[in-house]
């Protein structure tokens, strides 16, 4: 077999070309495809790539010329021809109408002609196929096979390092693809720790910082990094007794989280929490530490007014129910105490004694009216007020109660600021205050001023004034009450106790002092807040609801009395008395007795209720305790309203009656006398309630 010359020339040149393309395996196909097409005269010329992925051969094209479509008919075809032509281990020429085999059969759709199958291999190892399709001149063919005997071997050659230039290719671009995209999950880390709100710091395991973000240098109050990195932790907040724990904690567990206290660069410290742990490597050694921080100054101080609110609260129903019990006790001895002071002379030498008992007892009425007070259930004889003229009338007593050393100036609003509540309360609250901004001032010169106005508020704005009180406060118009003194201030601790009952940093035995004042605003639905640094002064400021449409509020004048020849007239009808507390049953029973009254006593309400029905006809007025086992009092007034819904009712307890008309909602009844009461009251009750419409 021989080579035509200028074919071997052509086949040189090829070669030379071929060499320079075995890094560009995307170019290497559409060459040699169009210069074999060149060389041979074919129709058609595929080069394919021979695959063997988990064990199952296939064939892929690289080049074709002219350029078909891939994917399209004629790229499967000759796809197919190569898979099935395993068996062809040297150039073969296919003449269509000689084969009849499937090979023949496909080949027959390019075209009618001869054509030339080159299986390319390296050794023994398929690489690839070169296929010319439809030769058109047949005359050279055998110089055209010998030619490409020798070819053969240099393309399947250049195929593998082709395909191993490819899977290079293919292996760097996704180690490029995977080394960008871990780059770029990097920088989003960083980008996400620089953008935290939290504050994040990051140390060696010496405890030196390495880094720190600029949430860590805005809560700790640096201008840049480099005032940072590179000094200890301990510089920046203190573990105390804690650090062998910690330290512990991070070799151990790896973690730890707790509350530590931290020290800004001006020297201020604050409550943090700390969720500290260790950074290791691959190998589980450890690298360095890291910790993230949030300033929880703030929720402490909000933790430990909740727990005063709530100690407080508790404190409130203990003191409550004192000053009730201790008010039964009180009427009992009064009661009696009235009732031997009309069974003996004006001019006897206990007389005097009996008066004096009597005092001691109203007064300690009082001491139970502030412990009332103090629990928030102090509203006594609320009407409409206006507070700017409360102020105005005790300006002498409060400027009084001032050290000299102290000036006393007000700031009052120039029309009415009406509220609902009790002056006495209002007075009680303004004169606490100026007392303890007076306190504040020692002996010093100073200034103590009061000032009243009528403001909006909103929500945000009431956010801190009912922290204190526990009462929830609705936006809209306030009464406002601002008690200011430039005294020696307060710390945060003792703002957190300064409505503690007998509470005073100048000496012991004060009183409820500002803890009545709290339970003042509380029953009169207010709130409190106080604004205070230490060496700088104090302001309380009280909110108090507005009364808009003070006309309609206003108590309705007594009614004149009714003439007296007119009521000695009157028969005095039987009083039933129902009270669990018998001695406090019988005191009454011989008050009432004593005025002339017929009088039944049960200590039962439910035996009360049927001696009711069965004696409503002669019974004029029930006396009722407001507080029994079995059934509540609004029970009990509920139950005679059903049975006579004209029935007289004089409620009688040791709360107020503010409260008490709290408790007995929509149940109505005739009168209230609050325990503990003289005979003269009593009887003066008794006879208004049963006097009426008579």
């Amino acid at each position: 077999m021989t080579v035509d010359p200028a074919i071997n020339f052509m086949v040189f040149d090829m070669l030379q070309r071929i060499l320079s393309l075995a890094d560009k395996p995307d170019q290497l196909g559409t060459y040699i495809t169009s210069q074999m097409r060149e060389l041979v005269g074919a129709k058609t010329v595929v080069l394919l790539r021979h695959n063997a992925d988990g064990g199952a051969e296939h064939h892929t094209l690289i080049g074709v010329c002219p350029q078909r479509r891939r994917g399209g008919s004629e790229v499967r075809l000759v796809e197919r021809i190569a898979d099935i032509s395993h068996d062809v281990h040297e150039p073969q020429i296919v003449r269509h109408e000689e084969r009849t085999d499937e090979i023949g059969e496909l080949l027959k759709d390019f075209g009618t002609g001869t054509s030339i199958i080159v299986p390319l291999e390296y050794g023994t190892t398929r690489v690839g196929l070169l296929m010319m399709v439809d030769i058109l001149d047949t005359n050279n063919i055998e110089s055209v096979i010998a030619s490409l005997h020798a070819l053969s071997g240099v393309l399947a050659l250049e195929l593998r390092n082709a395909g191993f230039y490819l899977a290079l290719e293919h292996t760097v671009e996704e180690r490029t693809r995977a080394l960008r995209a871990s780059e770029q999950a990097l920088r989003i880390k960083d980008w996400a720790i620089e953008s935290a709100i939290t504050p994040v710091a990051i140390s060696d395991l010496h405890e030196r910082l390495t880094y720190v973000n600029p949430a860590f240098l805005g809560t700790w109050r640096y201008g840049s990094a480099e005032e940072v990195v590179g000094k200890t932790v301990h510089e920046f907040w203190q573990l105390g007794e804690r650090s062998a724990e910690v330290v512990e904690a991070l070799r151990t567990k790896g973690s730890w989280i707790g509350e530590l206290t931290a020290k800004r660069k001006d020297g201020t410290t604050f409550d943090a929490q700390i969720a500290a742990s260790m950074v290791v490597d691959e190998h589980k050694n450890p690298v360095c530490m890291h910790a993230s921080f949030a300033d929880i100054t703030e929720r402490k101080i909000n933790e430990r007014i909740l727990s005063d609110v709530q100690r407080r609260e508790s404190l409130g129903v203990l003191t409550s129910g004192i000053a009730h019990d201790f008010n039964n006790l009180l009427g009992t001895m009064m009661g009696n105490i009235s009732l031997a002071q009309t069974r003996i002379p004006p001019e006897h030498p206990a007389a005097a004694n009996i008066e004096k008992a009597l005092s001691a007892m109203e007064h300690a009425a009082n001491l139970t009216k502030q412990m009332l007070a103090y629990s928030g259930k102090g509203k006594f004889q609320n009407r409409t007020i206006d507070v700017t003229e409360v102020v105005r009338e005790h300006i002498s007593l409060m400027n009084v109660s001032l050290p000299k050393n102290v000036r006393f100036e007000t700031h009052l609003a120039p029309d009415p600021v009406y509220i609902d509540g009790d002056p006495g309360q209002i007075e009680q609250i303004v004169m606490n205050l100026i007392i303890n901004g007076g306190d504040a001032i020692g002996d010093r010169q100073g200034v103590v001023s009061v000032e009243v106005s009528q403001v909006h508020m909103t929500p945000d704005a009431l956010a801190p004034f009912g922290i204190l009180t526990g009462v929830s406060l609705k936006p809209g118009y306030y009464a406002l009450l601002c008690v200011t003194d430039n005294g020696c201030g307060m710390s945060a601790e003792t703002r957190t106790r300064i409505f503690d009952p007998f509470f005073t940093t100048k000496f012991t035995g004060r009183g409820l002092g500002l803890s009545a004042v709290l339970g003042i605003i509380r029953s009169h639905d207010g709130g409190i807040a106080i604004e205070s640094t230490e060496g700088a002064g104090t302001t309380f400021r009280v909110l108090l609801p507005i009364l808009h449409n003070p006309a309609s509020a206003a108590v309705p004048a007594e009614a004149p009395p009714r003439d007296a020849e007119h009521e000695t007239t009157q028969a005095k009808p039987l009083v039933l008395i129902i009270d669990d507390e018998h001695e406090i049953a019988t005191m009454a029973q011989e008050m009432l007795t004593t005025g002339g009254y017929a009088t039944l006593v049960e200590v039962n309400p439910v035996r009360a209720l049927e001696l009711y029905t069965e004696r409503r006809t002669d019974i004029g007025m029930v006396l009722l305790d407001l507080t029994m086992p079995e059934m509540s009092g609004k029970e009990v007034v509920e139950a005679l309203r059903a049975i006579n819904p004209g029935v007289k009712i004089m409620i009688s307890s040791g709360y107020t009656e503010d409260d008490v008309m709290k408790r007995l909602s929509t149940a109505t009844v005739s009168g209230f006398i609050q325990k503990p009461y003289r005979l003269q009251s009593l009887l003066a009750m008794t006879k208004r309630i049963v006097c009426e419409d008579r």
